[in-house]
């Protein structure tokens, strides 16, 4: 597991193509479940569904958007989670930067009993 997330953050020249073509066959399977919640969606709200935003560690694989746009004919892009959050100067900008789309998870368990209290 950690020599996967390390060659997803590595991306080096020479690696892109097999990288695009692992992430492809790795999504391939997700892409008709998408299609089909998608339908659902759109039958049930009566509207297109114009954007799908990704987070966690997938949606740092090579070609992930662009697969995925391309795969369900619709905007795809990256939810950053920390764009509206007041982060301590103490934490480098750099790091939540680059790993602003793998905290989604420990976020939502730390938010997940607010709304209870």
């Amino acid at each position: 597991e950690e020599d996967a997330d390390r060659q997803k953050k590595s991306r080096l020249p020479e690696q892109i193509p097999g990288l695009q073509a692992a992430t492809q066959k790795g999504f391939e399977p997700l892409i008709e479940e998408l299609e089909h919640s998608i339908d659902y969606f759109e039958n049930e709200v009566g509207t297109d569904l114009s954007d799908i935003f990704l987070s966690g560690g997938g949606a740092m694989s090579v070609g992930v958007l662009e697969f995925l746009s391309q795969e369900l004919e619709k905007k795809v892009a990256f939810w950053d989670n920390t764009k509206k959050m007041e982060i301590s100067k103490d934490i480098d900008p750099k790091f939540m930067e680059e790993h602003s789309l793998e905290f989604t998870v420990a976020f939502g368990m730390g938010l997940r009993d607010l709304g209870s209290k």
